[in-house]
C-alpha cells in the first residue's frame, strides 16, 4: 500500500501510526493500514537554529498520541541558546496546535526514540558537548515532564552511539550490532539490559553470535534491527530491498537463527527500508 506523501523520512512508529517528514517544514502521520495521512501544523521555532529533533509518544491511559519537537541552535554572537520544547497532541476532532514546554536540562538529542508504558525514552548529551557522559532522558507523554538518568561507568558502553534504544520484553534496553572489520557484514551483536527492572543506572551485556549457515545468510549482510517479537526473537533487516528479500529472526533463548522471505517487492529493489513488524492494524486514523 503507497501513502500520499511525496519523498519522505520515518521519524517514529506507535501503534497503527507512522510518523513522516517530507521536509523541514512539512510533518505528516500516516495509518498505513487505511492509506490516510494528514498534515501536521508547522511547529514554532527561533529565527536561527542548527538542528531540530522530533519524536512521537503514546499515553496508554489517556489514549493520545503525541509528538514532541526539540529545536536548537546559536544566537548570532555564537552563544549557545537553551532548546525550544513543543508538544503536538494528535487529533482528528479537536485543532491541533504546538505547547511550550519547560525542560530545565539543556541537551542535545543524539538518538531515536522508544516509547514503553507511556515513557519517552532516548540518549542525549547535556550542554552540547559531545565529550561528555551520554545520558538517557526520560520523557513522561502524560505529564510532559522530564527526568534524566546517568549510567555508571561499567555500563557506558550500552550508550555507546553505535546503539540503538529498544522495547526488550516492556522494559527498557540497548543493542549494538557488532560487524566483520572491512566487510561490515553483521557478526553478532551485544544485548544491554538494566540490573534492577525499576533502575536505569547499572546494566549487563549479553553478546549473541548469529549461528547462521550457508542457507541462512541474507545477500545485503549489514543488518539493522526492527523489534524483539513475543516470542523473544530480534527481527533483523537489511537497510534496502533486495530481490529475494529476506528478514532474519534469531531467537535469544535458543540462539538459533531463521531467515523469512518478504515476496512482492521486486519493483522496489534498491529502495531504502524502515521496518515496523509490531504495526497494528487499525481502520481509523487515531
Amino acid at each position: 500500500m503507497s501513502l500520499p506523501c511525496g519523498r519522505f523520512y520515518t521519524l517514529g512508529h506507535i501503534s497503527s501510526l507512522v510518523y513522516v517528514r517530507e521536509n523541514i517544514n512539512l510533518w505528516k502521520i500516516c495509518n498505513p493500514s487505511t492509506g490516510q495521512c494528514f498534515t501536521l501544523p508547522e511547529a514554532k521555532r527561533r529565527e536561527r537554529f542548527s538542528w531540530i529533533r522530533t519524536f512521537l509518544g503514546y499515553d496508554p491511559i489517556e489514549k493520545q498520541v503525541k509528538v514532541l519537537t526539540i529545536t536548537g541552535g546559536h544566537g548570532g554572537d555564537n552563544a549557545i541558546f537553551d532548546e525550544h520544547h513543543q508538544v503536538l497532541t494528535i487529533s482528528e476532532t479537536d485543532k491541533m496546535s504546538w505547547r511550550r514546554i519547560e525542560c530545565g536540562t539543556s541537551h542535545s538529542p543524539v538518538s531515536d526514540g522508544v516509547c514503553i508504558s507511556g515513557v519517552l525514552y532516548y540518549k542525549a548529551y547535556k550542554h552540547y558537548f559531545p565529550n561528555a557522559r551520554m545520558m538517557i532522558v526520560c520523557f513522561d507523554v502524560r505529564s510532559e515532564k522530564y527526568s534524566f538518568v546517568r549510567v555508571t561507568e561499567s555500563s557506558l558502553g550500552a550508550m555507546e552511539p553505535e546503539t540503538s534504544l529498544i522495547n526488550y520484553k516492556g522494559r527498557l534496553a540497548s543493542l549494538e550490532m557488532k560487524r566483520s572489520f572491512g566487510e561490515e557484514a553483521s557478526t553478532s551483536f551485544d544485548l544491554w539490559v538494566p540490573q534492577d527492572s525499576g533502575k536505569l543506572e547499572e546494566w549487563s551485556k549479553h553478546t549473541y553470535k548469529f549461528p547462521m549457515s550457508r542457507n541462512e545468510a541474507i545477500q545485503d549482510n549489514k543488518l539493522y534491527f526492527s523489534v524483539v517479537t513475543g516470542k523473544n526473537e530480534i527481527v533483523l533487516f537489511p537497510r534496502k530491498v533486495s530481490h529475494p528479500f529476506y528478514v532474519l529472526y534469531y531467537n535469544l533463548e535458543r540462539k538459533t537463527s531463521r531467515r523469512v522471505e518478504i515476496r512482492g517487492l521486486k519493483e522496489l529493489k534498491g529502495k531504502k527500508v524502515f521496518a515496523y513488524l509490531d504495526h497494528i492494524e487499525d481502520l481509523k486514523l487515531m
